[in-house]
């Protein structure tokens, strides 16, 4: 098979790269020079040269089209961040491992080290209080450790892999003045944070959320309803490739349903998702989003709309 070119690397470097992630589910709004996110807004594009580039200060990261996939999309891979940008199959070209000069890549994903807080309360409060999460499904989440406080009183959803190790996590910051969303440093994105329901080793259905709060939301509002099933976040509209991960894991599997914000981000991944993920059933999973039109589920929780 043969080796990615230099020209094909030019060739994704030189990419729209605003059209690119609009492709993925983002929107933006100009502001200066700049390009601000609308979904998350510590996520700036900034030209340099004849090319934007990125900066997501929540995330500390920073770098062109190729960087940004390979935090973002392909754990990493350069080789596969190259044909995810071109649209190409991946199957064409060499497999083995090929790093970018782009950024240093000795780091091991999935090596995370997370600095707790000696309590829990920014983090039960803001659930609990500000989220309307039921304080039960909240007590049972920290008992079981999938939720912690960190030392910077961000609440971390752990990444935990099929070991049961911890290899990464979705954070979310305590203090509702100050929105932060973010990703603990070396995350393994090939995982999310997920909850599970029913026989685990005859889990049928997917269902996929934007953000851990979302889906404890939906958690709260429909577990009655739920069998054999494993709930998802994703942790941002464009990272659907974590699906992947937990169709392998889940052989079982039959139907995705797809529970993202009801906007135009998550309509865009939405569609993405029917197109990567063609050999399931897929579902739309926002119609109580829609007939009341809500973006989230956490505004149908808060609302009272179902009780």
């Amino acid at each position: 098979m043969a080796r990615i070119t230099d020209k094909q690397i030019q060739e994704a470097r030189n990419k729209d790269f605003k059209e690119f992630l609009e492709k993925e589910g983002f929107c933006f709004r100009k502001h200066g020079n700049s390009y601000e996110c609308v979904q998350h807004d510590s996520l700036v594009l900034n030209r340099k040269g004849n090319c934007l580039w990125y900066h997501w200060y929540s995330r500390n990261e920073n770098g062109n089209i190729i960087t940004f996939v390979q935090n973002n999309i392909t754990n990493g891979n350069f080789r596969e961040a190259i044909a995810y940008i071109l649209n190409c199959n991946i199957n064409s070209y060499d497999t083995k491992d090929i790093y970018s000069n782009e950024n240093d890549k000795n780091i091991i994903r999935g090596n995370v080290e997370i600095e707790r807080s000696s309590d829990v309360k920014r983090l039960f409060a803001y659930l609990t209080k500000t989220r309307g999460i039921n304080k039960d499904i909240v007590n049972k989440l920290i008992k079981q450790n999938k939720i912690v406080q960190d030392s910077k009183n961000n609440i971390v959803f752990k990444y935990i892999d099929e070991n049961g190790k911890t290899v990464g996590g979705e954070l979310k910051g305590t203090l509702s003045n100050k929105p932060f969303s973010g990703i603990v440093q070396n995350s393994n994105e090939e995982y999310g944070f997920t909850l599970s329901i029913g026989n685990k080793n005859n889990i049928k259905e997917l269902k996929v959320f934007e953000a851990s709060i979302d889906l404890l939301s939906y958690y709260q509002l429909f577990k009655s309803e739920l069998e054999d099933t494993i709930l998802l976040s994703v942790g941002g509209c464009a990272k659907i490739r974590k699906i992947g991960t937990y169709l392998k894991q889940y052989e079982n599997i039959s139907s995705i349903t797809v529970c993202v914000d009801n906007d135009k981000a998550g309509n865009n991944s939405f569609g993405n998702i029917v197109k990567e993920y063609s050999d399931y059933r897929i579902n739309d999973g926002r119609e109580y989003l829609i007939k009341h039109n809500l973006k989230d589920f956490n505004d149908l929780l808060r609302k009272g709309i179902i009780k």
